[in-house]
């Protein structure tokens, strides 16, 4: 018992330094940056309604992208892998809440800009990243299962490999080596 405390107790006291920098220090830096970035985003919807003509960027599709992009905004330390599958499974169980999602996404589409489309998609990037960053403390735990898994492919690929290795054949049999 004494020996496994021995290489728990480093294991747990890295665990607790990683989680330390990573949720203490890693995270707030970089969910920073990304708010930053949805600011310059907003920023260059809001320049595109002021350059355009009020036709070609009508004011319910620019509010919807604004508030869309500020909900980003207060939400960015909330986003994460679990919290995104447990809304996937609420837009199954209500259908109305899918009627609106998709209704908000055809208005964007219907607009036709391509500024307006490079918004929704360099706002849908810093979503993603928010997620793996908000997610990725869990990496650390996974990172073992992910080499385990790689060994064992490896492990299985040789034993495929071996069967049909020249000396594993018997002797009485010779087996055409080219």
């Amino acid at each position: 018992m004494s020996a496994l405390l021995v290489y728990l107790f480093p294991v747990l006291v890295f665990l607790v330094g990683f989680h330390y920098w990573y949720d203490g220090i890693f995270i707030p830096a970089h969910l920073l940056k990304l708010r930053f970035r949805l600011d310059e985003i907003r920023d260059r919807l809001r320049r595109l309604k002021l350059d355009l003509d009020p036709e070609r960027l009508p004011d319910d599709t620019y509010f919807l992208m604004e508030s869309s992009i500020d909900g980003a905004v207060r939400n960015l330390p909330r986003i994460e892998f679990f919290g995104l599958i447990e809304f996937a499974q609420r837009m199954d169980k209500e259908p109305q809440l899918r009627e609106i999602v998709d209704m908000r996404r055809a208005l964007v589409e219907r607009c036709g800009l391509p500024e307006l489309n490079k918004v929704d998609e360099d706002t849908f990037a810093v979503l993603v990243q928010a997620a793996v960053i908000n997610s990725g403390g869990w990496f650390i735990y996974l990172l073992p299962l992910v080499v385990f898994v790689a060994a064992i492919s490896s492990v299985f690929e040789s034993i495929r490999t071996i069967v049909f290795f020249p000396e594993f054949g018997s002797s009485s049999h010779p087996l055409p080596v080219s």
